[in-house]
């Protein structure tokens, strides 16, 4: 891995400093429920060879869903990702409430379960040795590549169309249809659709400055990192997520359904920059917190992310709509990034199928505020909680509240794991 002088954060790098050209081994921990590799359905020459409803570009859990519910309503999808299957992203591997409800709205209920998810009871805080315990109402957690594998199949199962390791880039469209530049194996093909929906994650614009919508990141954002730990202390035990604050961020941690450890982080990147290197800033921010040592925490092949916290003005174009966490995030705070792609991508299907039959600009005008109305509001409140855990006396005073009276959090947290209303499902 090259690194550039400096910070350097990738939308899958790791971020650390270290000098221009300077070669860093690491391991990434694909091990975690990894099913088998799901090959495409077809070849880049067929995708090209045909004009499609719906071409999905990203197939994390927005793009995913997205696919699956346009192709449940009748619709051509093929649905592209620049990985292989499985793969592993850098996440919390929690799904709350929410989550899990707008899986079994869709009929993908049992799904967690099947996939040997672990439930989540209690919500550990800590910091300054200071230490609360918190009741949830639900929510379990699952590796990412458990997850984001069973929903590419889900999807599939549906009659969507896959094409992995294609990296998909911005193209020319037409009044009446779209098109994306596909690139695979060293070849090349244009894809047309009558509408493209982009789910390409962080900080990503389909692989062209001239992509017609803008994404810019907040003023002092975080940055996200995770990995996983195979051997940790039995304090450590299902059902609970522990989460560390400090003054550099805070780490989360959860056991996932192999019994391995999943561990993710929001951290300022200057904390990064002054410990040299997101390891030692996450065992820093956790030795803060009080809580016991994980072993090799410093030395665990880190996964990296953009900066967290991003704002998309206007997600969509002529005959684009943008979702997940392309059309916006913000630091989320127990499984909260998941649910807010899953019922994005469950939301933006309807409409999708309108542009179809008929395209209008306002159907760009419609998501926007359609987006804002299902997720915006969480969004607030995982930002109010977020700036309270930057402040480290406030976050002690906090916590050490809660130790005492653990009930008036719990207005809060029911409301954040509430379902998400006004979001139209397809019944079959």
């Amino acid at each position: 891995l090259h690194l550039p002088r400096g910070l350097g954060v990738g939308q899958e790098g790791w971020p650390g400093r270290c000098r221009r050209g300077t070669k860093m081994a690491v391991s990434i921990p694909l091990e975690v429920g990894s099913p088998m590799t799901i090959a495409p359905t077809l070849t880049l020459t067929q995708a090209a060879q045909r004009s499609w409803d719906v071409v999905v570009a990203g197939s994390g859990p927005a793009g995913a869903m997205a696919a699956r519910e346009c192709a449940r309503m009748g619709m051509s999808v093929l649905l592209l990702d620049k990985s292989s299957f499985p793969r592993w992203k850098v996440c919390g591997s929690c799904l709350n409430a929410v989550a899990t409800s707008t899986l079994a709205a869709v009929g993908l209920g049992p799904l967690p379960e099947r996939l040997g998810a672990i439930p989540l009871r209690r919500l550990h805080l800590a910091a300054g040795n200071r230490v609360a315990s918190i009741n949830l109402p639900g929510g379990v957690a699952l590796s990412r590549v458990a997850l984001d594998a069973a929903l590419v199949h889900a999807a599939i199962e549906s009659d969507v169309d896959f094409l992995p390791e294609t990296r998909v880039i911005w193209s020319a469209h037409s009044r009446t249809t779209n098109g994306v530049t596909c690139l695979r194996d060293g070849r090349q093909a244009e894809v047309t659709s009558s509408i493209v929906l982009a789910a390409t994650g962080l900080g990503t614009k389909l692989g062209s400055k001239q992509a017609p919508f803008v994404t810019t990141s907040a003023s002092g954002s975080r940055v996200g990192a995770a990995t996983v730990a195979h051997r940790a202390p039995s304090f450590y035990s299902p059902e609970t997520i522990y989460m560390g604050c400090g003054s550099g961020g805070y780490v989360g941690l959860v056991r996932l359904e192999d019994g391995s450890l999943g561990i993710a982080a929001a951290i300022d990147p200057r904390a990064v920059k002054h410990e040299r290197g997101v390891g030692s800033a996450a065992t820093r921010i956790h030795d803060e917190a009080g809580m016991p040592t994980v072993p090799a925490l410093r030395d665990c092949g880190w996964f990296g992310t953009a900066p967290l916290t991003r704002h998309t003005p206007t997600p969509g174009g002529h005959r684009l709509l943008v979702l997940g966490d392309a059309a916006g995030y913000v630091e989320p705070f127990t499984g909260d990034g998941i649910a807010w792609a899953l019922a994005s991508g469950v939301a933006v299907a309807p409409l999708a199928r309108r542009a179809i039959r008929k395209w209008d600009p306002s159907i760009v005008d419609e998501w926007t505020a359609l987006h804002r109305r299902i997720v915006d509001r969480r969004r607030f409140a995982c930002r109010a909680v977020t700036k309270l855990l930057r402040h480290p006396t406030l976050t002690r005073a906090t916590i050490r509240l809660l130790s005492h009276l653990p009930q008036i959090a719990a207005p809060l947290v029911e409301w954040l794991n509430r379902p998400f209303a006004k979001m139209e499902v397809y019944r079959p």
